[in-house]
């Protein structure tokens, strides 16, 4: 059973709008699902971004440590 989020009805998981005042349910837990879909493959490509930056810094270092 899914509440309304407008005026608290219970209505059935399959039902798309409230049985009692009309207005759309279950729409709300498909956006915050898709939010923190994105938000973590944001934080996963910044995550990457910032080893790759790192290890290429790294990389100078070591390479110069070897020519002195």
């Amino acid at each position: 059973m899914i509440k309304c989020p407008k005026c608290g009805a219970e209505n059935p998981d399959d039902k798309k709008f409230c049985g009692d005042c009309g207005a759309k349910i279950g729409e709300k837990s498909r956006n915050r699902t898709l939010r923190l879909a994105i938000m973590i493959i944001a934080i996963g490509v910044i995550i990457a971004m910032l080893l790759y930056i790192a290890l290429s810094i790294f990389d100078t270092f070591s390479y110069l440590d070897d020519m002195i």
